[in-house]
């Protein structure tokens, strides 16, 4: 099962979440230790300067005399876990205060292997008896009489009120941590829905699109994927045509076939068939599926591959489509010469001259003339019928796919598109007027297509 982008997110968030506030915590606790450690030792700093501030050197008897009570209450209540000791140079108790537990051996031991240097200060963390303590221990040097004696002064500290503000500043840690990795998640989930938004928007989007409720993407999108809409907008519209072809190729076949299939009629209504015209037709219109399923794949005619005669072409049509229409005796004048040539597939051209010349006979009453010429590098075929003509408001207007100039004649108004259609592969097009010729003033298109 693959997960979606927020449960990605999520799942991230629950992996590296926990390991940052633990390093966090970490740092934050082992800080805060150091902190208390150097704010003890300068209170034990404090008490000690007091011990020796306080302490009277007796020279008579060589050694110090230090007062029974002190400003600092804790030195003056017994068991209140802060005290201190004077020793003298034989490392043996001096003084102490009256906050100091019962002296013995086992305490001086805990301090005996610190050495005895004069004017050093050692700040070490000791056990008694499973009690944890901080004990600052300073070696001072005195002048009594002839001879200089050395005194260890030491603090005692009992580590159950650091302990104690350790705990609760851990209980408070975690707390704000909890507090802060609550808040996080939050955050994180309004910030994932937030930064995927654009993809809902896509997604609602997309259906709309599947529902033909739009035809292209067109909200507002973050810079990263505006490429995506881009490509994607593409992809749709380039689905979109493929799928226009595909409508417009079965509309260009079945108004292919009408064409050869009246021409086959005409032949079976005669009492003679003409074998070789009805084989013709059949192969034309084979021909013409296969060329119309060629061109609902493709885009668009690439290159010229081939020359189709163009006067033999325009005979073939004329003369089938005679047939067709012989009840209105048709009188073609054809002006082309043998030696112009339709500039690509053979289809195209019947497909192209086929349209136009059928529309001259539909709409015509007896005449029809068609003329070719080379101009200025273009190909330029006329077709010129005696019909109603074409009003010059719609002169463009059925250039378009269903439109009609004359709804009283049967059709469906494809031909003129599709001619449209294949020259614009070309590179030409289709222009409508009405003819000036004497014979035939009704509707004329001229064919331009470059060689």
């Amino acid at each position: 099962m693959r997960l979606s982008l927020a449960a990605r997110l999520a799942l991230s968030s629950i992996i590296v979440l926990p390991l940052i506030l633990g390093f966090s915590a970490f740092a934050l606790d082992r800080a805060f230790q150091n902190s208390l450690r150097n704010a003890e030792r300068e209170a034990l700093r404090a008490q000690l300067y007091s011990l020796l501030g306080a302490a009277e050197p007796q020279p008579q008897s060589a050694t110090l005399e230090l007062p029974s009570a002190f400003a600092e209450p804790r030195f003056n209540r017994p068991l209140s876990g802060l005290f201190g000791v004077v020793l003298n140079n034989t490392q043996q108790p001096l003084w102490q205060s009256e906050s100091a537990p019962p002296l013995n051996q086992s305490w001086l031991q805990v301090i005996e292997d610190l050495p005895n240097q004069a004017g050093e200060e050692w700040f070490v963390e000791v056990e008694h008896k499973a009690q944890p303590y901080f004990v600052l221990v300073f070696d001072s040097l005195w002048e009594l009489g002839e001879k200089d004696q050395l005194f260890r002064f030491i603090i005692f500290h009992s580590q159950n009120s650091l302990k104690a503000e350790l705990k609760g500043y851990r209980s408070a840690l975690w707390q704000w941590l909890g507090g802060m990795a609550l808040l996080f998640v939050i955050a994180q989930l309004a910030i994932t829905r937030w930064g995927l938004s654009p993809l809902r928007s896509l997604a609602i989007e997309l259906k709309k699109f599947q529902q033909g409720n739009k035809k292209q993407l067109d909200g507002e999108y973050p810079q990263e994927i505006a490429p995506v809409i881009t490509n994607l907008n593409e992809l749709l519209d380039a689905e979109q045509a493929q799928r226009q072809r595909y409508k417009n190729t079965l509309s260009d076949l079945a108004h292919s076939l009408k064409t050869p299939l009246a021409i086959v009629r005409a032949e079976l209504e005669q009492k003679s068939h003409n074998a070789a015209a009805i084989d013709e037709q059949v192969s034309n219109m084979a021909a013409i599926i296969q060329h119309q399923l060629q061109r609902a794949t493709l885009k668009s005619t690439t290159s010229i591959r081939e020359k189709t005669p163009l006067a033999a072409t325009l005979q073939r049509l004329t003369e089938a489509l005679s047939k067709v229409y012989r009840e209105k005796a048709f009188n073609v004048e054809m002006q082309v010469d043998q030696s112009l040539n339709f500039p690509g597939d053979e289809s195209d051209a019947l497909e192209i001259f086929g349209n136009l010349v059928e529309n001259a006979f539909k709409y015509g009453r007896q005449t029809v003339i068609i003329g070719a010429e080379l101009r200025d590098g273009l190909l330029k075929v006329s077709i010129t019928d005696d019909g109603p003509g074409v009003p010059e408001h719609l002169q463009q207007t059925i250039l378009s796919r269903g439109a009609r100039a004359d709804s009283s004649v049967q059709g469906q108004g494809i031909g003129l598109a599709v001619t449209t259609d294949i020259l614009s592969s070309y590179g030409g097009q289709l222009e409508v007027s009405n003819g000036d010729h004497p014979k035939a003033q009704g509707a004329k298109f001229i064919v331009s297509i470059p060689l």
